[in-house]
């Protein structure tokens, strides 16, 4: 049993690095819900995004499912410069932080369906304490 499956996914995977079709991209967008993918910016495209996060819904009837807390809002914008290269800067208001970041794709989708990406982040709180 074990050899046959071991036969099957090596079957499988030949199969798919010589199709002739190249695999659909496993993500729709460039991030999923707070996290990027692997998915880039077409070249020369700027995508600016607010997002919006709200508190923890510690009780349903006290805070309303977090929408009373206070919310945490970002503002972003990322530049396709190449096909395997974004960079983008952002600024959030919690601890009010700025960032820049960058992903580069090392390997993308083809034939086989894998994908990987480099993603660095550089932030700076500037909240001053009392």
């Amino acid at each position: 049993m074990k050899r046959s499956i071991i036969a099957l996914s090596a079957l499988l995977s030949v199969n798919a690095l010589f199709a002739d079709e190249e695999t659909p991209s496993a993500f729709m967008g460039y991030s999923l819900i707070s996290m990027p993918t692997t998915k880039q910016l077409d070249t020369k495209t700027l995508d600016v995004r607010i997002n919006h996060r709200f508190g923890q819904a510690k009780s349903t009837s006290l805070d309303f499912f977090g929408f009373d807390n206070g919310a945490n809002t970002q503002f972003s914008a990322d530049y396709g410069f190449t096909e395997k290269l974004t960079l983008g800067i952002a600024r959030t208001s919690e601890f009010k932080t700025y960032e820049a970041r960058a992903k580069y794709s090392i390997l993308t989708e083809g034939k086989f369906p894998f994908s990987l990406s480099f993603y660095g982040v550089a932030g700076q709180e500037t909240t001053i304490c009392d």
